[in-house]
């Protein structure tokens, strides 16, 4: 009767733990979950062992009642036979009590103050015995006990733990399973993260984490393509963290592993609209936000030359991102349309600059690495310092190429995100203002630096004042534009020589002080509308007008003069006072309006319109005056025009 009544019990908790919501009851309450583990310990084929390992796809397991639970299920986890018996679900029980305890915060202490990580470390070493989920649920509690321990482990401690790591993750490999090997790729950036990976003490533990990355890119990559977002945000984290060690800890490749970490961004951080069925979108947020945080580690690595070439490549590899995109939607229309057949030239020019920019990139790379040596015949000149000379000049062309090759990009880049929205947040998104700030800093230091680097500047402040104007137009990143980070530099070059890079940088603050009103308008100084006098006050007073609603009242200008170019103009040039060669000779650009026209009346607001015209139909595809101009009215209104007297100027 006795046993009648115990299967009876059985067969009903069994039942109600394969429900979700009964079983989530019984296992909130402290006291059950030991009682039914010390059950299945001596009853190991009951039903109830069965339910438990059902349940324990769908519930997590609430905290521990005490300290002696948790002894208990290490105890049984390490004495258990796994594989012993076949059908046995003890050692999974086991191991999807520590999972769950390892992710609450409440928990943890008593988890690492009874060697959890010692025990989870014996039993992985165990090999063949585990299951492979189980040994996943294994190195997912090892990695949240690792994420949020306080101190470093000691050596012997992190030698015990990093064996069976990177077996596993070998195991993983082998079996193409990319959730294992994405739990033991977290475990190993976790340990790098705490310092308790150390370059010279574990010399041969690092040769097989270097290792086993090099089977990661071989065999993923050719056979299963990295599927799965968890794997690639663990490689993420992974690289961040070896990137944030410098170069005491090196097993990242980053010829190889740099250009993989690049798409993973560019395709998370897709918006929806541009995201084909089945492809990744912007849903995939951790790895996004898990490749954001290892660019900005990797560029800013403590070897200043190595995070400017990072920026580079991201700027080529994104290039190359958009060139895709526009290529794909360009093939769902008929050719022959100007605006198809334009996007094939601006897809075409920033091509050819990318390209032109991952040679620079790899160029400097080389003769970083590997300084060149003096041609055969050149060391018999009698001149000690000649080598070192040789390879530091080489250096220099190789940088200033690359510096070249950095602005065109930026600027076939400007021209494709020129009136794009969505092409802007994607860049945005991506990392774009960490990577240009990058190059702004390089740009400061090597014009603060002299010599060729100053004239080589410009092209660069050109392009860089360009995007920054562009980009500075979209309100969740108006803030960091305008902080400390750009404003010195954009401040700086609002006082520039050169009449277009003024324009530029006055327009990036004008635009990231401007704030929506009450009705939602917000103004906007977009591409292609130009300040003839970007230093006049009237501009600021008009962004503070409007972002009181007052729709441009009260700023002191009396009316707006529109200047617009003709055929093969541009929206300096035009105005001119001179020729090109004399404003060279003088050291400054400058524009009649600007020199006559504002001394005489500061109250008008001077604006330039820039549009893209060619004569021949063999110079390309263009738009039609009734389409330039309709964009252009458009731009004029955004910038407050029409709320006072206009008169075009052409």
């Amino acid at each position: 009767a006795e046993c009648a009544e115990r299967r009876g019990a059985e067969v009903v908790l069994a039942q109600m733990l394969a429900a979700p919501s009964s079983a989530r009851l019984l296992l909130s309450h402290s006291d059950l979950f030991p009682c039914l583990l010390d059950h299945v310990v001596r009853n190991e084929f009951s039903d109830i062992s069965g339910a438990l390992k059902v349940a324990s796809g769908a519930i997590v397991l609430g905290s521990p009642s005490s300290p002696q639970v948790v002894r208990s299920v290490l105890d049984v986890l390490l004495e258990s036979q796994v594989g012993k018996h076949q059908g046995s679900s003890l050692s999974h029980i086991c191991c999807w009590a520590l999972s769950c305890w390892a992710k609450q915060e409440d928990s943890r202490p008593t988890l690492l103050g009874l060697g959890a990580l010692g025990a989870i470390s014996e039993v992985l070493g165990r090999g063949p015995s585990l299951e492979d989920e189980d040994r996943a649920l294994l190195l997912g509690a090892a990695f949240d006990l690792l994420s949020h321990q306080t101190g470093r482990l000691g050596e012997d401690e992190t030698k015990n733990l990093l064996t069976p790591i990177i077996h596993n993750g070998a195991h993983a490999v082998a079996n193409l399973d990319e959730d294992l090997l994405a739990c033991a790729i977290n475990c190993l950036a976790s340990l790098l993260e705490t310092g308790a990976i150390l370059g010279d003490e574990m010399a041969k533990e690092v040769d097989s984490i270097a290792l086993l990355l090099k089977l990661v890119s071989k065999t993923f990559f050719i056979e299963a393509d990295l599927c799965k977002d968890s794997l690639r945000a663990a490689l993420a984290r992974f690289i961040r963290a070896s990137a944030s060690r410098g170069g005491e800890v090196r097993v990242v490749d980053e010829e190889i592993w740099i250009p993989r970490l690049m798409s993973w961004l560019f395709c998370s951080s897709k918006p929806r609209k541009f995201v084909k069925h089945g492809e990744r979108g912007d849903s995939s947020d951790r790895v996004r936000l898990s490749s954001l945080e290892a660019v900005a580690a990797l560029m800013g690595a403590s070897d200043e030359g190595f995070g400017v070439r990072v920026a580079r490549e991201w700027l080529a590899h994104f290039g190359l991102a958009l060139c895709e995109h526009h290529e794909r939607e360009a093939a769902k229309y008929e050719r022959g349309g100007a605006t198809i057949g334009m996007l094939e030239e601006r897809v075409r020019e920033a091509r050819d600059a990318v390209a032109e920019l991952l040679s620079a990139c790899r160029n400097a790379t080389i003769t970083a690495v590997h300084p060149p040596k003096l041609p055969k015949g050149v060391e018999e000149v009698n001149n000690a310092n000649l080598p070192e000379a040789y390879a530091a000049a080489a250096a220099r062309v190789d940088e200033a190429m690359a510096v070249i090759a950095a602005a065109k990009v930026m600027s076939a880049l400007g021209d494709l995100l020129s009136d794009d929205r969505a092409s802007q947040e994607w860049f945005l998104k991506s990392g774009a203002l960490g990577m240009l700030h990058k190059i702004t800093s390089a740009q400061q230091q090597a014009g603060e630096a002299g010599g060729d680097a100053v004239q080589l500047s410009t092209g660069t402040d050109g392009a860089l004042s360009r995007l920054l104007a562009i980009l500075s137009v979209h309100g969740r990143y108006k803030e960091e534009i305008g902080s400390s980070t750009y404003e010195g530099w954009l401040q700086r070059l609002s006082g520039s020589a050169n009449c277009r890079i003024r324009s530029n940088a006055e327009r990036a603050l004008l635009n990231s002080r401007s704030k929506p009103s009450g009705s939602g308008k917000c103004l906007e100084v977009r591409d292609g509308v130009h300040l003839l006098v970007p230093g006049a006050e009237h501009h600021l007073r008009l962004v503070e007008s409007c972002n009181s609603d007052l729709v441009g009242k009260e700023c002191g200008i009396e009316a707006d003069i529109v200047f617009v170019h003709g055929l093969n103009g541009g929206p300096f040039s035009s105005w001119r006072p001179g020729t090109e060669k004399k404003a060279k000779a003088e050291g400054k650009q400058s524009v009649w309006p600007q020199l006559w026209l504002a001394k005489t009346n500061p109250n008008l607001r001077l604006l330039s319109l820039e549009y893209k015209t060619k004569v021949f139909d063999y110079e390309g595809a263009q738009h039609s005056f009734r389409e330039l101009t309709s964009e252009m009215l458009k731009k004029l209104s955004a910038a407050g025009g029409g709320q006072r007297p206009g008169v075009f100027v052409t």
